[in-house]
């Protein structure tokens, strides 16, 4: 059996996959002189997980059966690709046929789906709702050809990117308008080794006095997202003695949220008091334990759900 290229032998593995119930991905490749002389497409549960000699608290199961069925092409003169070894053979059982929709290789949202996405989720829907509808028109979400994950990812990637270029740019030129204004204005930009914005922070003129006199206590929320950006959107809130909330200021996480990103909250704070808060009112704790025991090892944390 011979292809005209690469992806038509992965299509024609993967239509075959999908009909017996297992997923696959690539394996090994051998190229030279930029073409790809020998590719190997195989079931997803074929070989071993390596074993991670860092300790990780939360292990993922080893899904890998060391199963041996795969499916090899070889680059001929003609240009073209002929299958040279076929193994279809499989050490485990296969996945039933109402569940298969949702194996890894079969999912995929093509162009004209995208361009769908786009529409409903421009019109401020939620992404369970852009697949609920979608799901309406083919008749039911196994017929879709991805899952609720897929649109988040897709979504996320095309904020990211669109992020890069316009809204970084148009903030910086309202800092600095801002800034003219008002000398005091305070804001604070982290980039990446990329010279990309990954967090941001700023805080008027007054928010910096209220900061200063009613600090002590301070509640962040980074379980608020933008439904536009789907970027972390959290607010500084101070409290006084007489239990009035204040707005002290915004961090927003412009990318993703890794850890390392509420390592951040330690230099703007010295920047706006110079010193560390005594007492931290927190919504979202997950992310932050593990970040917060190495950073404000004196610092009191307060886990508060529901506010």
């Amino acid at each position: 059996m011979e292809f005209d290229c690469e992806e038509s032998a992965y299509d024609f593995y993967n239509a075959h996959a999908r009909l017996v119930g297992f997923n696959i991905r690539r394996s090994d490749a051998s190229k030279s002189n930029g073409i790809t002389r020998r590719h190997k497409f195989c079931c997803s549960k074929e070989g071993t997980k390596a074993i991670d000699k860092q300790k990780v608290k939360n292990p993922q199961p080893d899904t890998r059966t060391g199963c041996g069925a795969h499916m090899i092409i070889s680059y001929q003169p003609s240009g073209t690709y002929q299958v040279i070894k076929f193994e279809p053979t499989h050490n485990h059982d296969i996945v039933p046929s109402p569940l298969r929709h949702n194996l890894r290789s079969h999912r995929k949202i093509e162009k004209i789906q995208a361009s769908q996405v786009d529409v409903i989720d421009s019109s401020g829907l939620a992404p369970k709702t852009v697949v609920d509808l979608m799901s309406q028109q083919v008749g039911g979400r196994k017929n879709l050809g991805f899952t609720l994950n897929d649109v988040k990812n897709y979504l996320r990637t095309k904020r990211e990117r669109r992020m890069e270029n316009g809204i970084a740019g148009a903030l910086i030129e309202y800092f600095k308008k801002k800034q003219k204004q008002n000398p005091s204005f305070f804001h604070s930009m982290q980039l990446d080794a990329d010279e990309q914005i990954t967090n941001v922070f700023w805080a008027d003129a007054r928010s910096i006095v209220d900061y200063a006199h009613f600090g002590d206590v301070l509640c962040f929320d980074t379980t608020y997202r933008t439904n536009n950006h789907g970027m972390p959107f959290a607010p500084f809130v101070g409290v006084t003695i007489i239990g009035k909330l204040l707005f002290l200021g915004v961090l927003c996480f412009m990318m993703r949220q890794p850890t390392h990103s509420f390592g951040y909250l330690k230099h703007f704070l010295k920047q706006c008091r110079g010193e560390v808060l005594k007492l931290f009112l927190q919504i979202n704790q997950r992310q932050w334990l593990k970040q917060f025991q190495l950073l404000c090892l004196r610092l009191i944390i307060v886990f508060v759900y529901g506010i």
